[in-house]
């Protein structure tokens, strides 16, 4: 038997170490094979050796890399963004140029890409418009943005951000904002290939970069 517990990568992060760190024990107990979806932000906590040892080595979902660390554009990742779109709905409901923004602008995280896409659509809907066009996207963006501005609130976070921009590391002097800003996707890993850090397009603006 296989049991697949999905979800558990949405709560808080301080929800998730009580989970697999305080409780780790009593959710590995079942004698039958289960996968655990658990934030990435658990990862890069101090305690994550302890989480390791109840739920062995875990295998990490990547981004998409669609740009390169040196802001260049990786054109198999974007077509492959490009083709889970298209499966969802039909090309032509959507201009090439519009497309290729809302996948810019998720930064690689098909989470992301989808929300742009449905706000998209429900804007070209709003206007009466027979195809999502750039000025939709645009719109769904800017949404998000503010959605994204009424977590980003302190001083410390905007500096972190814009320091693994700058370096594409990942350096704080105190755990708890680094994970609250992984945990919320502000900050994107691309573990594939040689691993590195990116802030989320969306919130380029709210940072001042």
């Amino acid at each position: 038997m296989l049991l697949i517990l999905d979800d558990l990568d949405k709560p808080t992060v301080e929800v998730a170490k009580d989970l697999f760190i305080n409780k780790g024990t009593i959710l590995a107990q079942p004698q039958c094979k289960i996968i655990f979806t658990v934030p990435t932000s658990l990862l890069y906590s101090g305690q994550y050796n302890v989480v390791k040892r109840s739920f062995g080595k875990p295998f990490i979902l990547p981004n998409f890399k669609i740009k390169e660390q040196n802001g260049e554009r990786n054109h198999l990742a974007w077509r492959c963004m490009h083709e889970i779109a298209e499966r969802r709905l039909d090309k032509e409901l959507i201009a090439t140029q519009a497309l290729d923004y809302a996948v810019e602008m998720s930064g690689g995280v098909v989470r992301e890409l989808v929300r742009i896409i449905h706000s998209a659509a429900s804007r070209a809907v709003a206007t009466n418009a027979n195809s999502i066009q750039q000025p939709h996207v645009e719109h769904a963006v800017d949404e998000l943005r503010m959605e994204y501005s009424f977590s980003l609130t302190r001083q410390e976070y905007i500096d972190i951000l814009r320091q693994v921009h700058e370096t594409k590391l990942l350096r704080s002097d105190d755990e708890k904002p680094l994970l609250d800003l992984l945990h919320n996707l502000f900050i994107l890993q691309y573990p594939n290939g040689p691993g590195w850090y990116g802030v989320n397009p969306i919130v380029y603006k709210l940072i001042g970069v």
